[in-house]
This record gives structure tokens, C-alpha cells and sequence, in this order.
């Protein structure tokens, strides 16, 4: 049902999985390693501590697999709902010939992530944040939002290298197709925009409407 947009939700999370498929059972094969190597004897309470934790870990990676697939499918029949039966088609045709950028797709009809679609047509104001998690990795996102002043935040994926920041290039391509479609949108961060968004974001979404509807 929908296997392109499918494929375009689930980029990044497959690589995830894989990576899951592969630790589960190295954890298993350490942990058989450790009990053959003991005898099958736990020597003390640290060892036993050890090896609850790793025992542990590998049940949880090996179930978080159909657990993250069920929760996958919960979270696309809720994306799924905000468009109709022809939309969903006509999305899924136009995957066939596009390629996301950084991990983004934009269609006429929607703009993709990572376990996020958001219907054009409804797009009101797009940005770039910057967020740091644990203290070390920085994630970069698009936030889309929307003329229900819902905010959807899709991973963008960075540039490789020490500073790892926003490429550039790419935000302004997929901007220049979502303008396309919806040429009122309101793009950027910036003071005016924020203070639209605080003070009148009625009139600001009647704005891209009115833009798009022209």
C-alpha cells in the first residue's frame, strides 16, 4: 500500500534497524562466549550484574524491531489521514521519478521526512532549527509550519565533516520547490516572520493561502 511513500518515510529508519538486526546477536554471541568461557559458573555479583545487562539489552534490541514496525505503521496511517485517496496516489506515482534531498522529498501534494508528511497545501511558514543532543550531537531540522500552527520538525540531513551544519545548498532547493507549489509560503526565521507568527498568525496563513490560491 503506498510503497514509495512508504520508502520515503522509512529512509533513515531501515538503516537504524539494520544496524539493530546486527547487535542483537552479537550481544547473544558475546554472551555465549562468556558463559562457555566460565563454565557456565557466575563468579561474583559484578559478573552477574554484567551479565543481566547484557542479556537485557539484547531481548530489548531484538523486540524494539517489531515493536519500532508497529509503531511505524500507527504513525503513517496518522499521516496518511490528512490527505485523501486520490492525493495518496498521485504522491505515490511522483516518488517513482524524484529523489529526496538530505532526507526530504517534496511532491505538489506533500513535503516528506523521516516519519513525517505534511500536506502542501496547508504549509504556512518553513525554517531551519538547530538542536544539540546530549550535549554533543547537533541535529538539524526543517520545521513546517502548518495553518493549524501545528509544527512539524523533519530531520535534515548535514554535510559531512567537523562542523557538521545545514547544507546550504540543499535547503534552498527544496525551498525552491516547495515555493513552486505554495508561493506564498513564509520562509526563514527571521524577526518579521517570528513576530507574524506571535502577533497575527491568522492573517499570516491567510497570506499563503491567498499566494497559493492565486
Amino acid at each position: 500500500m503506498y510503497p514509495n511513500i512508504q520508502k520515503a518515510m522509512t529512509r533513515n529508519l531501515k538503516k537504524s534497524q539494520k544496524l539493530v538486526v546486527f547487535i542483537g546477536p552479537v550481544l547473544f554471541l558475546y554472551l555465549f562466549w562468556w558463559i562457555w568461557y566460565s563454565n557456565g559458573k557466575v563468579i561474583d555479583e559484578n559478573n552477574r550484574g554484567m551479565l543481566l545487562l547484557f542479556a537485557g539489552m539484547a531481548v530489548f534490541l531484538i523486540l524494539s524491531i517489531p515493536l519500532g514496525q508497529w509503531s511505524q505503521r500507527k504513525v503513517m496511517r496518522r499521516q496518511f489521514s490528512r490527505f485523501s485517496e486520490a492525493e495518496l496516489e498521485r504522491i505515490d506515482r511522483f516518488l517513482e521519478t524524484v529523489e529526496p534531498i538530505r532526507g526530504i522529498t517534496v511532491t505538489p501534494d506533500a513535503l516528506i521526512g523521516a516519519g513525517v508528511m505534511v500536506p502542501v497545501q496547508h504549509l504556512v511558514w518553513i525554517f531551519i532549527r538547530s538542536r544539540t543532543q546530549q550535549m554533543a550531537a547537533t541535529i538539524q531540522e526543517m520545521i513546517a509550519v502548518t495553518d493549524d500552527k501545528a509544527e512539524h520538525s523533519l530531520y535534515l540531513g548535514v554535510r559531512p565533516g567537523p562542523f557538521r551544519q545545514a547544507d546550504q545548498e540543499a535547503v534552498r532547493e527544496i525551498t525552491r520547490q516547495l515555493l513552486q507549489h505554495r508561493p506564498g509560503l513564509f520562509v526563514g526565521h527571521s524577526e518579521e516572520n517570528q513576530r507574524l507568527y506571535r502577533e497575527n498568525f491568522a492573517g499570516m496563513a491567510a497570506a499563503a493561502g491567498r499566494s497559493a490560491a492565486q
